[in-house]
Formats: C-alpha cells, sequence, structure tokens
C-alpha cells in the first residue's frame, strides 16, 4: 500500500506527509493535505529547473526617487494600472510581473515579440499625457531576449534571475527619457522573423555599463512617429472620422506598409493619414520614391482602429477641392471613399497603383 504524501503546489515534487516546506524547492507545503491523487496525476516539474530563453521588457519611471510620497503613489498607482491593461491578452503562465520599486520586469515566456508589443501600448499613453494634468511622468524603455531562471522568492511568489533581466536592466539604463532600447539579441529575432522590420530599428552603437561589459543597442525609432502623433493636431482639411460603431482604444496596436517595389516600409498609427510626399501635402505618412507614387494623393487614406481591428478609408478627394479621387483597393476590390474597411495582416493594399502589403506589428 502507497504511503501517504504531500504534492508541493509549486513544482509538483512528492514530499513525506511529515514534511513542512518541499525538500525540492522549499515552498512552504504545512497547509497541504496528505494526497494520492497526484500519483496518477503528477503535477508539471518545477520552473527552477527549466531554463527559458525569454524576452523581457524592463521599465524605469523618469526621476521616481526625486518626487514626493504622494506624487509617487500617484504614479505608482497609475503605471500599474497601464501594466495590467497592456498584459490583459496574455496568459499568466505565459509571462512574469515584477515590481523594482521605480518601474517593473515584464518576462514574456511563451512569445518574445510580446515586449514590443506591450511596450508600444504603454507608450502610446505615456506619450499621450500632459504635463498640466496628474499624473504626469516619462519612461526609460529596454528590451532583451537571453535565459532566465524562475524561483520563488521569500514571500512565495515567482521571481526571476539570470543573463536575461540583468542585460535588459543594463539596455534601460541607456535609454533617455520614453525612448525604447533594445538589445542585439531581440532586434536580431524580430529582424529574423520579418526582415521589413530592419527600419523600424536604428543601430545605437556599443554602450558599457558600470561593470564594464559592453551590450550593442538599437533604438526603436516609431517612438518618434508616436510622439508626433501625440502632439501634431491633424490637418484641418481632413474629413472627421465616420463612426465604425465601436469605441476606439487610445493604446492601440501598430500596422506598417510593406512597399512590394521596394524595401520602404511605412508605420501606420491610429488617424494617420497616408498620401504622396509634398510640402503642403499634410499627411503624417508621406510616400516617395516609388515608382506611380506621383498618382498618389496628398492626403490619399486615413487608418483607424477600434476594438482591435485596423481600418483603411479611403479620403473622398472631392471634399478637398479636389476633381477627382484615384482608386484604393484591397486585395483587388475596389473600396468606397469615406467608409471604414477592416484590414488583417497580409492583405494586398494598393493606392492608385501602388502595390502595398499589410504587416500588423500584434
Amino acid at each position: 500500500m502507497a504511503s501517504f504524501i504531500k504534492i508541493c503546489p509549486h513544482c509538483g515534487h512528492q514530499n513525506a506527509a511529515q514534511e513542512n516546506a518541499c525538500t525540492a524547492c522549499t515552498y512552504y507545503i504545512g497547509s497541504v493535505s496528505p494526497t494520492m491523487d497526484s500519483l496518477t496525476n503528477p503535477m508539471p516539474p518545477t520552473d527552477s529547473k527549466r531554463t527559458f530563453i525569454a524576452s523581457t521588457l524592463f521599465l524605469d519611471i523618469v526621476g521616481y526617487s526625486k518626487r514626493s510620497v504622494d506624487d509617487q503613489l500617484n504614479c505608482k498607482r497609475h503605471f500599474n494600472m497601464l501594466i495590467s491593461k497592456a498584459m490583459t491578452n496574455i496568459a499568466e503562465p505565459d509571462r512574469v510581473l515584477l515590481d523594482t520599486g521605480d518601474g517593473a520586469a515584464l518576462c514574456f515566456l511563451e512569445n518574445p515579440e510580446e515586449a514590443l508589443n506591450v511596450a508600444v501600448r504603454l507608450l502610446r499613453v505615456i506619450l499621450s499625457l500632459k504635463k498640466t494634468q496628474a499624473p504626469y511622468y516619462q519612461l526609460y524603455l529596454g528590451i532583451n531576449l537571453g535565459p532566465i531562471k524562475i524561483m520563488q522568492d521569500v514571500n512565495s511568489q515567482r521571481n526571476v534571475l539570470g543573463d536575461g533581466i540583468n542585460v535588459a536592466q543594463r539596455i534601460v539604463s541607456f535609454a533617455k527619457p520614453n525612448q525604447l532600447l533594445v538589445s542585439r539579441s531581440f532586434y536580431e529575432l524580430v529582424v529574423s522573423l520579418n526582415q521589413s522590420r530592419k527600419v523600424l530599428f536604428k543601430y545605437q552603437g556599443i554602450h558599457v555599463d558600470k561593470h564594464e561589459r559592453e551590450h550593442e543597442a538599437y533604438e526603436f525609432l516609431t517612438t518618434k512617429l508616436l510622439a508626433q502623433q501625440s502632439v501634431r493636431p491633424k490637418p484641418t482639411a481632413t474629413p472627421q472620422a465616420p463612426n465604425t460603431g465601436v469605441v476606439n482604444h487610445s493604446a492601440t496596436a501598430m500596422v506598417y506598409l510593406e512597399a512590394a517595389c521596394g524595401s520602404q516600409v511605412y508605420p501606420v498609427l491610429k488617424g494617420s493619414v497616408m498620401g504622396q510626399a509634398h510640402p503642403e501635402g499634410g499627411a503624417d505618412v508621406q510616400i516617395s520614391d516609388l515608382e506611380g507614387c506621383q498618382y498618389i494623393h496628398r492626403q490619399h487614406c486615413r487608418f483607424e482602429y477600434a476594438n482591435q481591428q485596423w481600418y483603411i478609408i479611403p479620403i473622398d478627394q472631392h471634399s478637398l477641392g479636389r476633381d477627382f479621387t484615384n482608386p484604393t483597393t484591397l486585395n483587388g476590390q475596389a473600396l468606397n471613399v469615406g467608409k471604414p474597411h477592416p484590414l488583417q495582416h497580409g492583405d494586398k493594399l494598393e493606392l492608385a497603383g501602388v502595390v502595398f502589403y499589410v504587416r500588423v506589428l500584434e
């Protein structure tokens, strides 16, 4: 007859009934009742025995220690709320969240690209904060891809150690306010998955940390576009966004258009107007140096994002005082002007015959 045992709820190790702490991971099991059920349904092995190759997004609030205690509380409440919302769609077993006092470290165990997606969501909100309204703060952001191990801390919560999180902390120390830097390992990952993403980053060179270790860093260039979108008003001649019947989110995903006839990639944000490059065009995303781009209107179309769905809205050129409207087609179908049309990753989009492929970042 099998003897009674205690199954550690943290790591699944089988312990003798008299044990109050797991002999494998030291997790407290004094309150665990002896059971035989898991003899036939063993729990998964402990995380501490496994090495994860994970992406870590490290976040620091700029000037946090110089704020008053009340101001620190307001910032952290807002900051924690943003992280909670940004991580909503990521299952708890697939990530680890650590509070670092003046920021946070977010480790993504399943899909490394989620680190970039979450960073973009956070930046969209942070860049929209106004200095005249509390709370107002800025962030340093850094991402690294590397090995980590998960262990139990003194509060019986999951903690992370390893070069993956250590280097992320070094990378964020090189960032400027509201700047996102990524390590070479993370850059090579996202570019290997999609070569067109290469234009979204700029090599920043080698940085040396306080331990005299060298780190190659890349700046996420779209941060500048996000900042421009936060402060620059739309041209008054642009028609108002139509009512799509859904509620818009302030922290959106990002989409970019990959030109079929060249290496150009055009990042697009919610509300962006795209058109031919011209000093008086007023488009947020301006197209040039592509064959046939002279037929694209100066304000050809607008992009909107609502309920986790991207839309393209061809602009009626008659409303801008022009006599004709050059066509916009999606997967070979002509689009009606002034109406939203849903976009999907991989769609073929033609603006006056110039072909682009839709790439959704998330």
